[in-house]
């Protein structure tokens, strides 16, 4: 991180409503550094997590990420899905994610690299539901995505198929196992390292 020791304080802006291509307004809290009661001087790099729990529910540990990361002089932007929480629309999930997923998932990065005080690099993160949104994200392509941390997910939304194993206990069988996803003994190995191995190091 920026900083391995937090100094900062943190100022909390709650249900910002961002606009979406379609005109559909989706609701995130922005957390801020801040330096003896102002906001912390220069920009900042974004961590962006989206969810369907609930951006403040303190059982998923959502808003754990803004807790320890703007203290280190990052901004962090929590968001509920379409359909979620305070946003607006209609969720439509059918099974994993909604049609608009990925579309929500780039306006929301490119309107967060537009604000005042962003340094323009923004990291998305989350787990299981939170990692699938950065999955159907990705092809996007958003310009100002720097990083991705998609842990505990799905690597084809389309059939559920899966490598688990960030933990670095992988099922050998069942549903989500490599053996089960026809992975090769190559990508089983790689998947059953350390969590670096989600990293892609």
């Amino acid at each position: 991180m920026a900083g391995s020791v937090a100094e900062y304080s943190i100022n909390v802006t709650q249900d910002v409503m961002v606009p979406m291509r379609d005109g559909v307004r989706l609701a995130a809290d922005i957390y801020r550094p801040t330096l003896n009661g102002e906001m912390a001087p220069g920009n900042f790099p974004t961590i962006f997590g989206r969810t369907s729990c609930g951006k403040s529910n303190t059982v998923m540990r959502i808003e754990a990420v803004a807790n320890l990361s703007t203290p280190r002089v990052y901004a962090v932007v929590l968001q509920d899905l379409r359909g979620r929480g305070r946003s607006e629309g209609t969720g439509q999930y059918f099974r994993t994610v909604n049609p608009r997923e990925g579309q929500d998932g780039y306006d929301t990065v490119e309107w967060t690299a537009a604000q005042g005080r962003s340094s323009g690099k923004v990291g998305t993160v989350g787990s299981y539901h939170g990692g699938k949104v950065q999955t159907a994200m990705a092809p996007e392509r958003p310009l100002h995505l720097t990083a991705m941390w998609a842990d505990v997910n799905t690597v084809n939304l389309f059939d559920g198929r899966g490598l688990w194993g960030c933990d670095g206990a992988p099922p050998a069988h069942g549903r989500g196992s490599p053996a089960s996803s026809g992975a090769s003994a190559r990508e089983t190995e790689r998947y059953s390292r350390s969590p670096s191995a989600c990293l892609g190091q």
